[in-house]
């Protein structure tokens, strides 16, 4: 058990400096006007991965019931994830124009920095979802480590870039470090369970269909038991 807090501490611990971190470096750069315009956006980014937090929440005591190492139910957990993270973020397009409304003229650079963060925010919302495939099964050592790797690569290129670009390179930087983060949790999360990519991000046809007709996605024991 001590094991496993301490893998599962680093790794909560590093998402959070990850999605931190470069608020206090904008701030101790380029002032507190600039950072407050950046806290809007990097906040309304965050209210983005609540939608795949809970799912993430739900997906992982089914993961550790089951210890199934082929990923079955993960995957599909992922797949309809994907496309929900994707009309999410499309309509976040339109809702970051209304920034500099609600909060005044000043915050005009919100909306920029925001679109900036939504491929990043759209990956990271992947990623927390499909990686309850290992935090049920143990959580591998590997887990905490590439964010470790993540959180040096997100500091050191805000450290480079923030003081000369801002908080839009700021922003960049998240959208990097979030895709690196999700990159290295699906290139493993093939690795293990043989999975294709395809067969774990896209929704397949009688899914979808079935999603219209607003029916459940599958009929087996272990949908059952998870609705």
């Amino acid at each position: 058990m001590l094991a496993y807090g301490v893998k599962f501490y680093v790794s909560i611990m590093a998402g959070t400096i990850i999605l931190r971190a470069d608020l206090l470096i904008v701030n101790r750069f380029r002032g507190a006007a600039e950072a407050g315009v950046y806290g809007i956006a990097s906040q309304f980014s965050f209210l983005l991965l609540m939608l795949p937090g809970v799912i993430s929440t739900l997906l992982f005591p089914r993961v550790a019931a089951t210890q199934d190492d082929r990923g079955e139910f993960a995957v599909l957990v992922t797949r309809h994830t994907t496309l929900v993270m994707l009309m999410t973020c499309l309509a976040a397009i339109a809702l970051a124009y209304l920034l500099p409304i609600i909060y005044g003229a000043n915050f005009g650079d919100a909306t920029t920095q925001l679109l900036i963060l939504l491929p990043g925010i759209f990956l990271m919302g992947l990623e927390s979802v499909l990686v309850q495939h290992f935090t049920g099964t143990g959580l591998p050592a590997a887990i905490p480590w590439f964010w470790v790797i993540t959180v040096a690569f997100n500091i050191g290129l805000n450290l480079l870039t923030v003081p000369k670009f801002g908080a839009r390179g700021a922003a960049v930087n998240s959208t990097l470090s979030y895709a690196l983060i999700f990159l290295l949790v699906a290139v493993y999360f093939r690795m293990k369970t043989g999975r294709g990519t395809a067969e774990t991000f896209i929704l397949r046809f009688h899914e979808l269909r079935r999603l219209l007709k607003l029916q459940p996605a599958v009929t087996s024991p272990l949908w059952r038991r998870s609705c």
